[in-house]
């Protein structure tokens, strides 16, 4: 009765005539089986929207993961206009609403930005859909965090060991306050679009020994004597944090990935740990801390999670001092900037490629009629109309991750030009910009960024602007990337930058370095005669003059006049008639 119900109400959205996106209907489908609904869906094969699906206030999206204790989902909560995730428990018995507030409790006692937060836990009735099952459902509604699992996660070695210390630095506030997660595994660790790892999932969670948890948990993640059903503690969860690590970083779990408690006791016993590759420059002190994590008996593993992450941390440091440029540039402007914002990146809605091609054309034309904008200072026009492109493409997701940048990226020049932009908005655009940046693996990009974000930041703060650029700068000359040619006008343009913020600041004599940099590199570009060396020779003249030095003020007057082509003559005629009688 209830399956000719529910084809029934298939049959009577047929007849309204919906036509559906493809994309979107396999969103629903995929929804309503969480449910128990698609398989009549399917049988008809009807092309048709399901009604909206809702439980109590929420309005369930489409499915973010299933697992053996319910589903979870991206929803919308209209009251408070944002997006959740709204975690589903598939029992439905009376003991359902205790075992999610036992999860929601265990999250509330903890607030840290490593750790997935919790909004309400409640129970109601799914509307909207012919469910096989109409029984009230007990949910938690949480935090969405848009990402991937960090069983998914693909990176080299030092990005993937900073995504495990900080979910470890979750899972150490988790045995903080008294608890222990159950069930840390890779699939419960979840690595957002704004770079931050989360513990997800704690639907195991309870206090060391608690009697329920002495056999539950996902076998291959399980510490031996959990499987032999000793009670949980905070070293159990160690030794699953080290196999967590173990398979993040080697590709395969030290102990095989059997569901079978026995076979995996066995090979523990043995001291064979599987080892995938090896990543090239993992230093073999990080090998050796997870090794010790993943003792046989609790009393030789690391005295505490705390501990086993400083020993991490000091091993990763005996890696070669020499790094990929990019991962290097990256690292040294995260430390040279102070920045506390993030932003979260919500997923596409699956556009068709029609779809796609006219956001990103659209997205184009507002971008560059805001660089119009900026250039003719129509600054407020240009702001209106980056905020609204901006909220356009966020809404797209990952469909969209190049015009975001390009978007933030002419959002840091309004900044730049602006008379007062705030230090704030600097730095949430700054911030998400060199997010985007890292994910996409150029340098060129990297280097364009921190020019525009030290800039921007120089408008508001001149030392904020300097402790930008000069850790960039400094990062070029010693790792030697000014060989190439991308980074070579980079540098000139960095050298350029620098100079002009020491002496607004009136550090001449440092200013001068800089200048002299400056002037070097532009002639190995461009030649000793090229206009395009009048920029260089004109803050040059400028700072010589404010050192008192005219003998070279002269000098560098006489070249500009000698250069090539229309600018140098009139720069240099400019400059004698700013300054010309400190040049007698």
């Amino acid at each position: 009765m209830q399956k000719e119900r529910a084809c029934a109400a298939v049959r009577s959205c047929e007849a309204e005539g919906d036509e559906p996106t493809s994309s979107r209907r396999g969103e629903l489908v995929e929804l309503a089986e969480a449910v128990g609904w698609a398989r009549c869906a399917r049988l008809l094969d009807a092309r048709v929207e399901p009604p909206q699906v809702r439980l109590g206030r929420y309005e369930l999206r489409r499915v973010l993961g299933s697992g053996g204790m319910g589903h979870v989902f991206e929803a919308w909560d209209p009251e408070l206009e944002r997006p959740v995730a709204i975690k589903v428990l598939e029992r439905v018995d009376l003991d359902a609403l205790a075992a999610a507030r036992h999860e929601a409790r265990c999250l509330a006692r903890l607030e840290h930005p490593n750790v997935v937060s919790v909004h309400e836990v409640g129970q109601a009735e799914l509307v909207g859909l012919e469910s096989w099952d109409r029984a009230p459902r007990a949910y938690l509604a949480l935090a969405l965090v848009e990402g991937v699992s960090l069983r998914a996660f693909r990176g080299p070695w030092p990005r993937a060991l900073e995504h495990l210390l900080a979910a470890g630095r979750g899972l150490a506030a988790v045995h903080a306050a008294g608890l222990v997660h159950g069930d840390f595994k890779t699939h419960n660790v979840i690595v957002g679009h704004d770079g931050i790892a989360r513990v997800i999932d704690f639907g195991l969670a309870g206090r060391p020994g608690s009697p329920e948890l002495d056999h539950a948990g996902t076998v291959p993640f399980m510490a031996p004597e959990r499987l032999l059903g000793a009670p949980a503690d905070a070293r159990a969860d160690q030794w699953s944090f080290c196999a967590s690590a173990w398979q993040v970083l080697f590709g395969e779990l030290p102990f095989g990935s059997t569901g079978d408690p026995v076979q995996v006791l066995g090979a523990i016993a043995s001291g064979r740990l599987a080892q995938g590759e090896v990543p090239r420059g993992l230093p073999r002190e990080v090998v050796a801390v997870l090794r010790r994590g993943l003792s046989e008996r609790p009393e030789d593993r690391h005295p505490s999670l705390p501990s086993l992450l400083a020993a991490l941390e000091r091993a990763a440091e005996r890696a070669p001092r020499r790094r990929a440029p990019l991962a290097m540039l990256a690292t040294t402007l995260a430390l040279a900037t102070v920045i506390v914002a993030g932003a979260r990146e919500p997923a596409g809605g699956g556009q068709g490629l029609g779809d796609v091609l006219g956001l990103h054309a659209g997205l184009e034309v507002d971008r560059r009629r805001a660089r119009a904008w900026i250039e003719r200072g129509e600054h407020e026009l240009a702001r209106e109309l980056l905020r609204d492109a901006l909220v356009r493409a966020e809404l797209a997701g990952p469909a969209a991750a190049s015009q975001r940048l390009a978007l933030r990226f002419e959002r840091l020049r309004l900044h730049a030009r602006s008379e007062a932009p705030s230090l704030e908005a600097v730095r949430d655009d700054g911030w998400v910009a060199m997010r985007l940046i890292e994910r996409s693996g150029s340098i060129g990009l990297l280097l364009a960024w921190s020019r525009l974000h030290g800039e921007a930041l120089a408008r508001v703060d001149p030392e904020a602007g300097l402790a930008l650029l000069e850790p960039t700068l400094a990062a070029l000359v010693e790792h030697d990337l000014a060989g190439e040619p991308i980074a070579a006008w980079q540098r000139l343009a960095l050298e350029l930058d620098v100079a002009a913020l020491h002496d607004r600041a009136g550090r001449h004599e440092h200013a001068a370095t800089h200048w002299a940099a400056a002037l070097a590199i532009g002639e190995q570009l461009h030649g000793p005669t090229s206009p395009a060396l009048v920029p260089v020779l004109h803050g040059m003249a400028t700072n010589a003059v404010a050192r008192s030095d005219a003998a070279l003020g002269r000098e560098l007057l006489e070249r500009l006049e000698q250069l090539d082509g229309a600018r140098g003559r009139p720069a240099a005629r400019m400059l004698r008639g700013e300054f010309g009688l400190q040049l007698r």
